[in-house]
Order: structure tokens, then C-alpha cells, then sequence
């Protein structure tokens, strides 16, 4: 799995080359794309390119892309205290 982040990078390198004026991910990325029903094994690295583009490494190897919608710039997000224990209720 330690070419997982190699597989990734390249990913987002050529979307960065090849997406310089399409308006979303869908139409910059994506053929065919599959709209609701996703069912993720399990969620590895998420990486977060152009135009609303979300990777998420599964598992079992495999890489989801995602048009999350969102084009504006990245906002820093402030962390949780203590996020594990909420999260596990």
C-alpha cells in the first residue's frame, strides 16, 4: 500500500493539468459517473483537488472520486477536542 500516495499524487497532478477551465468536477473528471448509492468499504486517505474533487482511497485499494459541488477556496478548519471520544459516543 505504500504506492497508494504515488497513485494519488499523479492523480491530482494531471487533474490540475487537465481541468484548468471546466466549471466542476463531474464534467472535468468524470465519464459516466454513478450519482447516489455509493457504498464505501471503509475510507482510507482523502484527498481534496479542483473543482470540487474528492479521492477517497478505500480499503480494499480501490480510489472513489467524488464532486463534492464545492469550488470556492478551502477554509482552515479549527480542531476538536477530544474528537475520538465523541465520535464513539
Amino acid at each position: 500500500m505504500k504506492t497508494l500516495p504515488n497513485y494519488l499524487a499523479i492523480i491530482v497532478l494531471a487533474s490540475n493539468v487537465l481541468a484548468k477551465d471546466s466549471p466542476n468536477a463531474t464534467t472535468a473528471f468524470m465519464k459516466n459517473p454513478q450519482q447516489g448509492g455509493l457504498k464505501l468499504n471503509g475510507a482510507g486517505n482523502l484527498h481534496a483537488g479542483p473543482f470540487g474533487l474528492l479521492l477517497v482511497a478505500e480499503d480494499g485499494g480501490a480510489i472513489v472520486a467524488i464532486d463534492t459541488g464545492h469550488t470556492g477556496p478551502f477554509k482552515a478548519v479549527k480542531p476538536v477536542a477530544n474528537l475520538g471520544a465523541k465520535v464513539a459516543g
